[in-house]
């Protein structure tokens, strides 16, 4: 299955697990073209909250960062129009089961019908490819990525790990430099994943 190497990559950083009760914090995003990166960008998100200190601890994120954050519609509108829009293919980690849900939870109308099919069509997540590296599965010819993602994550295999760090481990990715929980560091280490499950 030949994989892109034109693409974006993003990451959410958010105050829980439950997109109804919880908040976007921070979106990182890369762009991807033959296999470098021409740009990347970040925006931390100001909903006028205390970031939970549980959150902080995760993250490094503080109230004080936010509140000198960019207003979420502003942000939100940036990402979709700068990076989304134009994107073919748009890769996550763990965003099958987590990011995507979240970010089109948060997303207005407009931006659902504008984006929506974008996102979901052109999804990519190397937390799918690692797990099915694992169990030895494979995608079929002409299988949708979200129908493999779908068959892939719905399989419960004991002891398989996928998480950033692990698969970074597992791997041998250099982590020094990156900064596991912010957006643009977790975005990073997803396209080195991506790499080296795919690319190279």
């Amino acid at each position: 299955m030949e994989y892109p190497k034109n693409y974006i990559v993003w990451d959410l950083e958010t105050t829980g697990f439950d997109p109804k009760t919880c908040k976007i914090l921070e979106i990182g995003v890369m762009k991807i073209v033959d296999g470098e990166t021409i740009e990347k960008k970040n925006w931390l998100l100001n909903h006028g909250i205390e970031v939970p200190p549980n959150i902080t601890e995760i993250t490094t994120i503080t109230t004080e960062m936010v509140a000198a954050g960019v207003d979420p519609v502003v942000a939100m509108e940036e990402f979709l129009e700068e990076f989304v829009k134009d994107s073919d293919f748009n890769l996550t980690h763990n965003g099958y089961r987590f990011d995507l849900p979240f970010l089109t939870y948060h997303m207005t109308e407009v931006q659902l019908k504008k984006y929506k099919d974008i996102l979901t069509n052109g999804c990519l997540d190397s937390a799918v490819l690692y797990k099915a590296n694992a169990l030895k599965l494979t995608r079929k010819e002409g299988e949708k990525f979200t129908d493999f993602a779908g068959r892939v994550m719905s399989i419960w295999a004991k002891g398989v790990k996928y998480n950033v760090a692990h698969c970074c481990e597992v791997l041998k990715i250099d982590t020094s430099t990156s900064q596991f929980h912010r957006a643009l560091g977790d975005v990073y280490l997803t396209n080195e994943i991506y790499k080296k499950l795919i690319i190279n």
